[in-house]
């Protein structure tokens, strides 16, 4: 079995350069339709997804009906590009194709109304949801007609020394291979060309090429392949930890720092934005337990922007470089407070990006003078809906006589003031906590009086939106 090789100068750079594979996460036909689908590891803008859609004559996803949306789910999950954006015209939501929109499945509160432009829409666990055009998603592109397995043994890599590109794949017997640079198509290969020379010069550690592969046999189009010499470097990793906050209670969301290289990480810049937008309110952004065992507890500088779609910082550790962060995993670099502003149930997913701040923050770590771009993994802030049942104050699963007790205690002594759950106490129903509800528990326990109001007997939801009370945590199993 040959190889093939194209060679590609990429420019010496002042950042380390690593180039690897963006592989596909998966390929699938649909009987229902007919139509050929495939999806990219590799998050990418909006507008990129349509270009790599455009090279096999396909559109990022369209979905018609209930039927279809389950099916992309089953076979490529959620959190991924679909063809529906309102670029043309603001508000007024059309399909690539041109199409009208005869079936939708809005996430409650969307598509977005904000002073920002969330033109292009993509897929939650909870529905559609709209975002910027340049934040990133997985792309799942459909076309009409079969596509042929992509390039098999691809692998793109760095030579260390001219800062050239190296792409390999293994031969099968194409009749010719398509190559785009930027998804502008570069050079045509004869199925049997061994080698291809092309200039790049990207400018920094954001700013390089893709370069994206095309076989044709018989005339059919193989599902397209691709590198991009800003794939992160895999001695860094900066991921945003999940959470869980029940209805509007404040919340903090860690980030982490995996250091597995011999050079240590200097310090990092970083953006977090959340999709959908307008669901958190960042209260405050500040050092995580990572910074503890520098001198003095603290980093030389820690620089947050807090906006209303996420936040970006700037950390340095030490400006004469006597601190760093060696080889270790979990580090606790970033510790972020939120409260939301979207009811719940909803998945909040927080992402690293580059929209914030003026220049843009991009997020990068620093390791031996150079910017590194590490393999960014997103979180999950889950909004809960708080759940309990009424009349239960004191949590124990049950309504007696403990509960009156256990409100007494908070009423009365002005030492004790912790609740599992506010809105459990509140057994009447009247907005408000106070000697009336004991009374009402009382009633209800010994005097065949009324029960206490939904959520009763069983576990639930608080049927009325979260108000003065909530709950701080969720007190049913």
């Amino acid at each position: 079995m040959s190889s093939n090789r194209i060679f590609v100068a990429l420019g010496l750079l002042s950042t380390a350069l690593l180039v690897v594979p963006r592989p596909v996460a998966g390929q699938s036909f649909n009987p229902e339709n007919g139509h050929s689908y495939f999806a990219f590891e590799a998050w990418m803008p909006y507008e990129e997804a349509g270009q790599l859609a455009a090279l096999v004559d396909g559109t990022r996803v369209i979905i018609d009906d209930a039927s279809e949306a389950d099916w992309l789910t089953a076979e490529f999950g959620v959190f991924h590009w679909i063809g529906l954006d309102d670029t043309l015209t603001e508000g007024d939501f059309i399909w690539n194709t041109g199409a009208s929109v005869t079936f939708s499945d809005w996430s409650p509160g969307q598509p977005a109304d904000s002073s920002v432009e969330y033109d292009a829409v993509f897929r939650t666990s909870d529905g559609w949801a709209t975002a910027p055009i340049d934040a990133t998603r997985r792309p799942v592109i459909e076309t009409e007609v079969l596509l042929l397995p992509p390039l098999s043994g691809l692998t793109c890599t760095d030579d260390g020394v001219l800062c050239q590109l190296l792409i390999d794949w293994e031969d099968g017997g194409y009749d010719e291979i398509r190559v785009y640079e930027d998804f502008e198509l570069l050079a045509i290969l004869p199925g049997t060309e061994t080698s291809f020379i092309g200039e790049d010069a990207p400018t920094g550690y954001s700013s390089g090429s893709t370069y994206t592969l095309v076989g044709v046999i018989g005339g059919q189009l193989t599902v397209p392949v691709s590198c991009a010499s800003y794939d992160p470097n895999p001695n860094y990793t900066i991921r945003i930890g999940d959470a869980v906050v029940v209805d509007d209670a404040p919340v903090d969301v860690s980030v982490f720092l995996d250091v597995s290289g011999s050079d240590p990480a200097q310090g990092f810049s970083l953006g977090v934005c959340e999709y959908p937008a307008s669901s958190l309110q960042v209260e405050s952004v500040a050092p995580g337990a990572a910074s503890g065992p520098f001198i003095g507890g603290a980093w030389d500088f820690f620089s947050p922007i807090l906006v209303d779609e996420g936040f970006a910082l700037g950390v340095v550790f030490s400006f004469v470089g006597f601190e760093t962060l060696a080889i270790g995993s979990d580090y606790e670099i970033v510790v972020a407070s939120y409260t939301p502003l979207a009811p719940p149930p909803l998945d909040v997913s927080l992402e690293p990006c580059s929209t914030i701040g003026t220049p843009s923050v991009h997020t990068v770590v620093v390791a031996a003078d150079e910017g590194r771009v590490p393999i960014q993994l997103p979180g999950t802030l889950t909004i809960a809906a708080s759940s309990f049942i009424r009349g239960d104050c004191n949590a124990d699963q049950g309504v007696n006589l403990a509960d009156v007790l256990f409100l007494g205690t908070r009423l009365f002594d002005p030492l004790v003031h912790d609740y599992p759950c506010r809105e459990a106490c509140e057994s009447n129903g009247d907005s408000a906590i106070d000697i009336a509800d004991m009374v009402y528990s009382l009633s209800y326990l010994f005097s065949s009086g009324d029960a206490p109001v939904d959520p009763f007997p069983q576990c639930g939801a608080d049927p009325d939106p979260p108000g003065d009370f909530g709950c701080e945590q969720g007190v049913c199993p």
